[in-house]
């Protein structure tokens, strides 16, 4: 009796594993909103897990820019240049800077900045960010450029 629960229960899974996968490759229209949906939740939960260290009184900056990071490495992983995520990595590290208040902090997200604006050069607010990293890491001259 066990078996037969077995074998039929085996037989749903790879049914099911099949049917998604024909679904998911014959109707471009599922796998677009699907993929969206991906993205939009991925940049959500990129704001949503900074927010736990950026509410300390005293938040781990290190940490952080670890996780962004992340969030570039993975967007170069997706897409080779600009993308979707990039919006959200971009609100992102807004979130960060709005949180910034000093200014040898801003040193401490320097490649970041420099792997943001080599991402998207046109960003005007990531040069920006990029340049008073540079002035916080003593590169005074490469900040004015």
């Amino acid at each position: 009796m066990l078996e037969k629960i077995y074998k039929y229960f085996f037989i749903i899974v790879v049914s099911f594993f099949l049917l998604s996968i024909i679904i998911f490759t014959f109707n471009s229209e599922i796998r677009r909103t699907s993929l969206n949906y991906f993205i939009s939740g991925y940049k959500l939960y990129m704001i949503i897990s900074l927010q736990p260290e950026l509410k300390k009184d005293n938040p781990n900056f290190h940490k952080i820019n670890e996780k962004l990071q992340g969030y570039l490495r993975t967007s170069k992983k997706i897409a080779s240049g600009k993308s979707k995520i990039l919006i959200g990595i971009y609100d992102s590290a807004k979130l960060v800077q709005s949180r910034i208040v000093d200014e040898k902090t801003h040193g401490v997200f320097e490649d970041f900045n420099k792997n943001l604006v080599k991402m998207d050069p046109i960003m005007y607010e990531a040069k920006i960010w990029y340049a008073k990293s540079l002035y916080a890491n003593g590169n005074i001259n490469e900040s004015i450029n």
